[in-house]
């Protein structure tokens, strides 16, 4: 299995800031929360992201300013298309981004060593953008639309996903969905 989230230590906290808007986030002031301009050039491995928009914002800036990212957390954030965090992740191991108005998986083909991937409560219909990665392992996509049973056999292509899951959504209600997984992705251990 992956290693989990860092579980002791503090992961570097930033906040993605408009120039008209000195802080965004008013409930992080006791954080150590800084801005993607005024983090320059870092070693962290481990960072969160509050109040993102990659339609307004330097989403791409990320890579550059993180070289040693291998796990990135979004929350309250806006993801318009995975895209939007431009090249230069090739690092990332672990990508969570709840509640973020994801609606497809555009761009993260890109990441190539991705092992676990977080999209819980967003609006992703289709998961056969995921098809053929090699290093997924852990694919959560908890309360999102997917309804079609094709998508999930997609994900049989990726020889290392172990653990699955897609409770809340409509293809979760099909009668015949548990065993179409289990014939479709054998390796899999938990669903």
């Amino acid at each position: 299995m992956p290693e989990a989230w860092p579980s002791k230590g503090v992961a570097l906290c930033l906040v993605v800031r408009r120039s008209d808007d000195p802080n965004p986030c008013p409930f992080l002031m006791d954080m150590d929360a800084i801005s993607l301009d005024e983090l320059g050039h870092t070693s962290e491995r481990h960072v969160t992201i509050h109040g993102l928009d990659s339609a307004r914002e330097a989403a791409h800036d990320v890579a550059r300013l993180c070289p040693l990212l291998e796990s990135l957390r979004l929350q309250q954030s806006t993801i318009a298309s995975f895209r939007d965090l431009g090249y230069g992740l090739e690092r990332l191991r672990v990508l969570h981004a709840a509640r973020c108005a994801v609606t497809d998986l555009d761009g993260l083909a890109s990441l190539g060593v991705l092992e676990e991937l977080y999209l819980p409560i967003n609006d992703v219909a289709d998961c056969a953008a995921l098809a053929l990665h090699e290093t997924l392992q852990v694919v959560d996509f908890e309360s999102n639309r997917i309804a079609d049973c094709d998508s999930i056999v997609a994900l049989g292509t990726c020889p290392r996903l172990c653990c699955l899951t897609l409770h809340g959504n409509p293809v979760a209600g099909d009668d015949s969905y548990a065993q179409l997984v289990a014939d479709h992705i054998p390796q899999l251990e938990i669903l």
